[in-house]
């Protein structure tokens, strides 16, 4: 076969497994994403803050309610799932654009705002909670 020939069928080989793989990925964060809102019940704040001795308190200094650990166990996973998810759909298009570039932008952006603000997090300004040493 002549190599114009090959060269797009390889391509094809290629991208497929990539988008195999980062469906995986997505598969996986969904399922980090499941247990970490299991823990997050289950924990009073989650598995990995009563490992580090962490505790999740509300602005008033007294123990987060259940609603308010949801919401920022929600804002956390769920955003981490829905910045993720384009990855595992490699090549479709989001509304005329690609949403790749749109979520690793934000996901960037996320991260030089925990470099800005290292004390609290966006989830915890939005859930109204504060994390504090027990």
């Amino acid at each position: 076969m002549p190599v114009p020939i090959i060269y797009p069928i390889i391509c094809r080989v290629v991208l497929s497994m990539m988008t195999a793989t980062l469906q995986l990925g997505a598969i996986a964060m969904l399922v980090l994403a499941v247990r970490g809102m299991v823990s997050t019940v289950s924990f009073k704040g989650g598995l990995m803050a009563r490992i580090y001795g962490i505790e999740v308190v509300s602005v008033t200094g007294d123990p987060a309610i259940l609603v308010r650990r949801l919401l920022r166990g929600a804002l956390v996973w769920g955003t981490v799932f829905v910045l993720f998810y384009p990855f595992g759909t490699l090549g479709q298009p989001w509304f005329l654009f690609r949403y790749e570039y749109i979520s690793l932008a934000i996901i960037l952006g996320l991260a030089a705002w925990s470099v800005w603000h290292p004390s609290r997090g966006l989830q915890d300004r939005i859930a109204g909670t504060h994390l504090v040493p027990r």
